[in-house]
């Protein structure tokens, strides 16, 4: 790989696989010309789905892939407090311990996918910062950032895109900093990690252009030429494309699906609509018994045959 490799993070469990899968090939088409380490952090991914991400190496020639198998009991005592996360969210504190020959890492949550190059992203300057992040619009909107005394006034990030400086973490002990303040605060923060992030590196978070995490907050509130533009769409929030009878559609799902169609798990895809029309309405005919189905529940019944009519 290129002395220049981007080193990008991903944290999962074994069930978020596809998802993964789908954000690192989104990576991968919109970054044909750069060198590409990917780390993946888990506490139970299979040697099936290890060797399916492997097979990446194969197809993209600036690809490259390290696995982390992380121990759960590191983080059993930190507090979880959103039911849609697992301890996996906390993995990213250890990102500067697990690859101690790396000055930078892009950190990437697993349910968004990359529409554009990251080559700008990756070389912004950071050097005075412990990272760089974007605006998270939904807590600006909600206030919550205004908490006195934890937050920095005037800038509050969503951590599921970080450029990290974990050199300068590292330097400065701040992984511990991380672990202590999780438990310091358990019983004041709601956003987990996200809210230790923003506390510990107060002062030195670099903003980063909207457009670097385009959550589900901004593509509600904002128009498609934003969405088209935006080169990291992240399906925050319990509601994905990928839970069909939960998700609000809207024009952002057509990226996941459209990257999803280069995966393995195309054909799974498939299935599920199949299914999913299935579910709605199915109608089976067998003779003169015929069968339908609307919207879960099924009805047999039997067709009557017409009256033979006979005339002179």
């Amino acid at each position: 790989m290129k002395n220049n490799t981007m080193h990008i993070f991903y944290a999962i469990n074994n069930a978020y696989t596809q998802h993964a899968y789908v954000s690192i090939i989104s990576v991968l088409k919109n970054n044909q010309n750069e060198a590409i380490h990917f780390y993946i952090m888990s506490n139970d991914l299979s040697e099936k789905n290890k060797n399916l991400f492997s097979e990446l190496e194969k197809k993209f020639n600036n690809c490259q892939l390290t696995f982390f198998d992380m121990d759960e009991s590191q983080f059993s005592h930190l507090k979880l407090n959103i039911s849609h996360i697992g301890c996996q969210t906390y993995f990213r504190y250890l990102i500067p311990e697990l690859a101690p020959n790396l000055n930078k890492a892009l950190y990437l949550d697993a349910d968004l996918v990359v529409n554009d190059s990251l080559i700008d992203l990756w070389n912004t300057d950071i050097s005075h910062y412990y990272a760089a992040g974007v605006r998270d619009s939904y807590i600006e909107n909600i206030h919550y950032s205004q908490k006195p005394g934890l937050f920095a006034p005037d800038l509050y990030v969503n951590a599921g895109v970080l450029l990290l400086n974990i050199q300068k973490i590292r330097q400065d002990n701040k992984t511990k900093e991380l672990f202590l303040n999780t438990k310091k605060f358990e019983n004041i923060i709601e956003y987990q990690d996200q809210d230790i992030i923003n506390i510990t590196f107060k002062g030195k978070i670099k903003l980063l252009p909207q457009k670097y995490n385009f959550t589900q907050y901004d593509i509600s509130n904002s128009d498609e030429v934003a969405l088209h533009q935006a080169c990291i769409i992240h399906f925050t929030g319990a509601k994905k494309p990928w839970k069909a009878f939960e998700y609000m559609a809207n024009a952002a799902e057509k990226y996941y699906y459209k990257y999803l169609q280069l995966t393995p798990f195309q054909n799974t895809f498939r299935k599920k609509l199949l299914n999913i029309h299935k579910y709605i309405f199915y109608k089976k005919n067998d003779g003169s018994k015929r069968s339908i189905c609307i919207c879960g529940i099924k009805f047999k019944y039997t067709k009557k045959k017409k009256p033979e009519i006979y005339t002179d």
